[in-house]
């Protein structure tokens, strides 16, 4: 289980700058953050690599973290099993799943 003051350190706004991004990113124990909602609902993911990319493309560290947010991400329900979850991490080439409740939330 993961703490309240461990999620705290990688949820942010979408109308984040990137450099507080970078920030958290730079923090989190997980090497991923997440954009929320008004109801702390996550909206979308963001790493170092989507950070990296939207440099390349000219975005700056005054620019918005909803530039560079992946909205499309795959997450799982709080509760799925184990072996579940590992399928999809090995199915779709990623290491991290956010468990979401019923709400939305991590």
């Amino acid at each position: 289980m993961t703490s309240e003051k461990t999620l705290k350190k990688v949820l942010l706004s979408p109308k984040a700058k990137l450099r507080e991004a970078l920030e958290l990113l730079g923090n989190s124990p997980f090497n991923i953050i997440f954009t929320v909602g008004s109801r702390g609902e996550v909206t979308g993911c963001v790493t170092d690599g989507d950070i990296r990319r939207a440099f390349l493309r000219g975005e700056t560290l005054d620019s918005e973290v909803n530039k560079v947010v992946r909205n499309n991400f795959i997450s799982a329900a709080a509760g799925t099993a184990k072996s579940k979850i590992k399928n999809l991490l090995v199915k779709n080439g990623i290491r991290q799943i956010p468990l979401l409740d019923a709400e939305g939330r991590l």
